[in-house]
C-alpha cells in the first residue's frame, strides 16, 4: 500500500469513478456522481485543497481523502482550518488498517504545508461505519486523531407549503438585489459575519473572495427582505451550481417514500416540488432536483419565512436545501411548510498531543455559519 497526493490532470477520472460506487446510507439511499469535475465542489470553497490517494502494489485505487484548507473567522480570530471531506475506503480490511497508520502523519503534513490551526470533518451520525471507525474505534494501538463533537446540524429540504399556509409578513418587502443594492448588502452580510464562528465574510475582501470562488452565483441571485425603512432585515441566495456534482438516489425508506409519493399529490395543486424517482423502480440514475440556500442572515424567523416564500414561488420546480446549526432558531423550519431534516455532526479533529482549544469548551458558544453546498 501507498499513499500518494493526487493530480487534479490525471486523476480526476479515477477518483470519480471510485467516488460514485460508495453508498450514502440513509432514509433515502444515495450516491453523489462528479462525473469528470471529482474537484469542482472543493473549488467553490477554497483555492487551496489537497486529495490523498491510497492504492495497492498494482495502483489500484483502495482509499481517498480531501482536505479544504480555508481562512475563517473563530471567536474573532483569523484561523486556518481544514475540513476533511470524502473520505472513502474500500473494504479491503488492508486498506482500513493502512489508512489508520497514515491518518495523524497527514494531518502533520497539511498543518506544516498550510499552516493549518485546526481540523474539522463532518459525520453523518446515521453513518454508523465511520462513527465506529473514526470517533468511537475503541481499543487500538494505532494512533489515531481525537474526535470532538464541536456543532450539531441539520441539512433542511424544504419541498413546499402545505395547504392551509398563510401568506407572509406583508410589511416586510422582498425583492431581488440589484448593482445599487450591492453597498448595503455587502455592510449587512459582514456586520453578521463578524458575530458568527467559521465566518468567510467578515470584510469586504474576504466576502469578495468567497462570491468570486462560488461560480455562477450573480448578485440579482440573492433575495433582500426590507422593512418600511428600506433597510435590510434579512438576505439569502438561491445558488445551483454547474459541474458540482449530482445526487442519485438509489432507493427510499418506506417513509422517504411515502413522503414523495405525498409530494406528489401536493405537487398537483402547484404546493409542492416532487421528489425524484430512485434507481431501484426505474433502472435509470436520474438525479434530485434542488438548489442551496446560501447567505443566510435575518433578524428573525419571520423575515427567514417571508424569504423563504418569495424564494418557492419563484422557483417552480426546484426544492431548496439549507443548512442550520442545533441553537440557530432563526432559521428553523417554518410552521406549514413541507420540510425533512439530516441530521450532521460537525467534529474537531485533534492531534494525540493537540491541547484542546477554548472554542470547544461547552461555556464557549458561537452559532457557525455553515454552507448547505458545503456540507455534502
Amino acid at each position: 500500500m501507498k499513499l500518494t497526493i493526487s493530480d487534479e490532470l490525471s486523476d480526476t477520472k479515477r477518483l470519480s469513478y471510485f467516488f460514485s460506487q460508495f453508498t450514502n446510507p440513509g432514509l433515502i439511499d444515495f450516491k453523489l456522481d462528479r462525473g469528470e469535475h471529482f474537484f469542482s465542489p472543493y473549488a467553490l470553497e477554497s483555492s487551496q485543497y489537497r486529495t490523498y490517494l491510497l492504492s495497492d502494489d498494482s495502483n489500484e485505487l483502495m482509499g481517498l481523502a480531501s482536505f479544504v484548507i480555508k481562512k475563517v473567522l473563530i471567536g474573532g480570530l483569523e484561523k486556518n482550518i481544514a475540513i476533511g471531506k470524502d473520505l472513502r475506503i474500500s473494504n479491503f480490511r488492508k486498506a482500513r488498517l493502512h489508512w489508520g497508520e497514515y491518518f495523524v502523519p497527514v494531518l502533520e503534513e497539511l498543518k506544516k504545508d498550510f499552516l493549518v490551526d485546526y481540523f474539522f470533518s463532518v459525520i453523518n451520525p446515521a453513518d454508523t461505519a465511520a462513527v465506529n471507525t473514526f470517533v468511537r474505534p475503541g481499543i487500538t494501538r494505532r494512533i489515531l486523531p481525537r474526535y470532538y463533537l464541536y456543532r450539531k446540524f441539520d441539512l433542511v429540504s424544504v419541498h413546499g407549503l402545505l395547504p392551509w399556509s398563510n401568506k407572509p409578513i406583508q410589511s416586510i418587502y422582498v425583492k431581488n438585489a440589484s448593482e445599487k443594492d450591492k453597498p448595503a448588502l455587502y455592510d449587512y452580510i459582514i456586520q453578521k459575519s463578524l458575530k458568527k464562528n467559521f465566518s468567510q465574510s467578515w470584510n469586504l475582501e474576504q466576502l469578495e473572495k468567497k462570491i468570486s470562488l462560488l461560480k455562477g452565483l450573480k448578485l440579482e441571485n440573492f433575495l433582500i427582505a426590507t422593512d418600511y425603512k428600506n433597510n435590510i432585515v434579512g438576505c439569502l441566495a438561491l445558488y445551483k451550481p454547474e459541474n458540482f456534482q449530482k445526487n442519485i438516489p438509489l432507493r427510499y425508506s418506506l417513509k422517504a417514500h411515502n413522503f414523495r409519493q405525498s409530494l406528489k399529490v401536493l405537487n398537483l395543486f402547484g404546493l409542492a416540488k416532487k421528489l425524484t424517482k430512485p434507481v431501484s423502480s426505474t433502472g435509470f440514475e436520474n438525479a434530485l432536483n434542488y438548489q442551496f440556500l446560501s447567505f443566510i442572515f435575518v433578524d428573525n424567523a419571520d423575515i427567514f419565512e417571508n424569504l423563504l416564500w418569495h424564494a418557492h414561488h419563484f422557483e417552480k420546480q426546484d426544492f431548496f436545501i439549507y443548512a442550520r446549526s442545533d441553537r440557530d432558531i432563526k432559521l428553523l423550519p417554518p410552521d406549514h411548510w413541507i420540510t425533512a431534516q439530516i441530521p450532521q455532526s460537525l467534529y474537531a479533529m485533534l492531534l494525540p498531543n493537540d491541547p484542546v482549544p477554548d472554542f470547544l469548551h461547552p461555556s464557549e458558544y458561537l452559532i457557525p455559519e455553515i454552507e448547505s453546498c458545503f456540507a455534502f
